[in-house]
């Protein structure tokens, strides 16, 4: 397997750990702090919903755009082959596409997370960042 040149992170539970807003979250709606699942999903659906009006630039659009102007301005040039990048991501539904598209993979293996069986395993199954540096070392 080639070592990858560049690492792609899903942001929401990979990096960012959901389980502090489970109070918040659970007082929110009356005490019930089993609903942080359902409310990180509603609030999932409801962003990819909010994507679709053609004049709206989304953080991550406007952040590609912001990089893709400086290497310019600077000369560089962006590149990598797809199997030189290794995306990582605690949901499943994140490396299936990054899979198919020739990407390395690696899940994040979270409390509650399982993979995705009806596509391809990915490069990496780990229980934490510190194990994928660990590997990648």
């Amino acid at each position: 397997m080639i070592k990858p040149t560049v690492l792609l992170f899903d942001v929401n539970e990979t990096l960012l750990d959901l389980r502090p807003l489970r109070k918040s979250i659970g007082r929110a709606l009356g005490g019930r702090e089993d609903l942080l699942p359902l409310w990180f999903s509603t609030m999932l659906h409801y962003s990819l919903v909010e994507t679709l009006p053609q004049d709206f630039h989304g953080f991550g659009e406007i952040g590609t755009a912001a990089l893709r102007m400086l290497a310019e301005t600077q000369q560089i040039e962006l590149s990598a082959e797809a199997a030189q990048v290794l995306m990582v991501a605690a949901h499943a539904w994140d490396l299936a596409g990054a899979k198919k598209l020739g990407l390395q993979t690696a899940f994040i293996q979270r409390p509650g997370t399982a993979l995705y069986p009806n596509t391809d395993r990915p490069d990496y199954v780990l229980r934490d960042l510190t194990e994928l540096a660990q590997r990648l070392a």
